[in-house]
């Protein structure tokens, strides 16, 4: 007995090993390059440094609970979790992409004490290898598009309230009401999903006499309430039916000039009937959610996943027609609810979709499961997984060569350069006693890039004032002046793709350059000189 249980935490630890390398190898470059960040976590990662040194965001709102970052709005909790590591750590794409390598490895755990409830031992080993080597998972836990912690909070979420459900204690329903009301601020389409799924759950609790009366009924609604009332109250405010106010001296309530309502309607549900089922398991049109020749979760997955959806629908029946628990219900509620929703999301892709692939990771595994046990063939299992790390192997390639780009999607605009706020900060660093000269085109992202690696102020960077030649804020100087300062007081970070001529004027009067980022040179007088 005590070598099985040792073979089993070796293999866990081993699994454990591959998911930990498999998220923090090249975090700073995959999926968009060494100098390259998603326009999305730009600002995102500008607000969290605003937050984390001043308590306001970019547009100076105190704490908000959902940001106007770029006026069309962000969900808050990646935020709020990269400005805890700026704290500590300072500016930089491999902090900022932390958090999602932190909230993957909690859901890891909660998969591993989940699996254990819902599966026989090896099969606890599967999930956790499937979850480590599947690309949907890989690819959406190694940076900072803030609606993918919805993946990893739910699984966590749901781990407690199935252990709620299954042990009927209260402490677990308190956490599973806490859990569920922060992954509202994981993405936006949670607001339709999670209420909805905890109410057909309660339903079904009652109906199999397992909800365990009123308490425990208040224990997940209450603290669920108290965390999702200020999102209600920020889009009552967002739509105009609230004037902004701040509450308390602390969190200011916010509207833009438009509200964003414009993802959900109607008119999508006959073609995401017919289509988002594919789009799910295949690829959608953005090159960093996906691979069309692997699928999202391996192609292979699928008819397992088909099996294990209609083993839940059987047990369903089952408990239906019994009136007996199967936490196994709860999964599918959870599942039938997502498919739902995303019916009436226009464009439903895979980073607006990622919450599904928590249930169909469960449910790829009970089809296995039900398979295995059907042929009797343990051996089948192990064949199985064999092929699913040749699968592996063979996507490993991204994290070796990908770069997020390709010519027939919107990578273009969507991917920005980090390099000049990065030849920005070093020079500031390294320069410090110098005046710092940036020639280098400006134009709206590329301020935005420079304001956080430079560390600037929300209060000196004003994001919807345009910047004028030899404006200055935070000790660099922009533009291009009608003469060079040559006497060796100013260092030069000169755009070369662009403004070539001048790094070339400047060596000629003998200014060394720093070559640490590519297409940037850092041009200074040597201390000898």
């Amino acid at each position: 007995m005590k070598r099985k249980i040792s073979l089993h935490k070796t293999i866990f630890i081993l699994i454990f090993t591959l998911f930990v390398f498999t998220r923090l190898f090249r975090l700073d470059s995959i999926p968009f390059g060494p100098h390259g960040l998603h326009i999305d976590e730009m600002g995102a990662a500008y607000d969290s440094f605003c937050i984390s040194e001043y308590g306001v965001d970019q547009y100076h709102y105190k704490m908000p609970v959902y940001f106007r970052c770029f006026g069309e709005s962000q969900d808050a909790l990646y935020t709020y979790l990269a400005a805890i590591l700026f704290k500590f750590t300072g500016v930089s794409i491999l902090a900022f992409r932390l958090p999602a390598v932190f909230c993957a490895i909690a859901g890891f755990f909660a998969l591993f004490f989940l699996a254990e409830l819902l599966f026989k031992k090896p099969y606890t080993l599967l999930a956790l290898f499937l979850m480590t080597i599947m690309p949907v998972y890989m690819m959406s836990e190694r940076w900072g598009l803030q609606c993918y912690l919805w993946l990893s909070v739910s699984i966590v979420s749901m781990y407690f309230l199935i252990k709620a459900v299954s042990e009927n204690r209260a402490t677990y329903f308190f956490w599973a009401g806490i859990l569920w009301g922060l992954t509202l601020y994981t993405y936006a389409i949670t607001y339709l999903v999670i209420p909805f799924f905890l109410i057909v759950t309660l339903l079904y609790l009652a109906y199999v006499n397992r909800i365990g009366g009123v308490k425990n009924v208040l224990l997940v609604a209450i603290p669920f309430f108290v965390l999702g009332f200020p999102l209600l109250i920020q889009q009552l405010v967002a739509m105009g039916m609230i004037a902004p106010f701040r509450f308390m001296g602390m969190i200011d309530f916010w509207r833009g000039e438009s509200y964003r309502s414009d993802s959900v309607g109607v008119s999508c549900l006959l073609d995401n009937l017919i289509h988002s089922a594919r789009t799910f398991l295949v690829s959608d049109s953005i090159s960093y959610n996906a691979n069309a020749r692997f699928g999202t979760i391996y192609y292979i997955s699928i008819p397992f996943l088909v099996i294990g959806l209609i083993v839940s629908i059987k047990k369903l029946v089952t408990s239906l027609k019994a009136r007996t628990l199967d936490v196994w219900c709860v999964i599918l509620i959870y599942y039938v609810v997502i498919r739902i929703a995303l019916l009436f999301v226009y464009h439903p892709n895979i980073n607006r979709a990622n919450g599904i692939y928590f249930p169909y990771l469960l449910f790829t595994v009970l089809g296995i499961e039900a398979v295995v046990d059907k042929l009797g063939k343990r051996a089948f299992l192990y064949a199985l997984t064999g092929v699913y790390f040749i699968l592996f192997v063979a996507f490993s390639y991204y994290l070796f060569s990908y770069n997020g780009y390709r010519e027939d999607t919107d990578m273009v605009y969507l991917k920005v350069d980090t390099t000049p706020g990065e030849a920005l900060a070093y020079a500031k660093k390294n320069y410090s006693e110098n005046e710092i000269f940036a020639v280098i085109n400006n134009d709206w992202y590329t301020d935005y890039i420079i304001a956080l690696f430079t560390e600037t102020s929300p209060y000196d960077y004003q994001n919807d004032e345009e910047y004028y030649d030899n404006d200055k804020y935070n000790g660099v100087t922009w533009g291009v002046l009608d003469e060079l300062d040559l006497s060796g007081d100013t260092v030069y970070v000169v755009a070369d793709y662009s403004m070539g001529h001048i790094t070339s004027y400047l060596l000629t009067e003998g200014f060394q350059a720093d070559n640490a980022f590519d297409g940037y040179s850092i041009l200074h007088i040597p201390e000898s000189q």
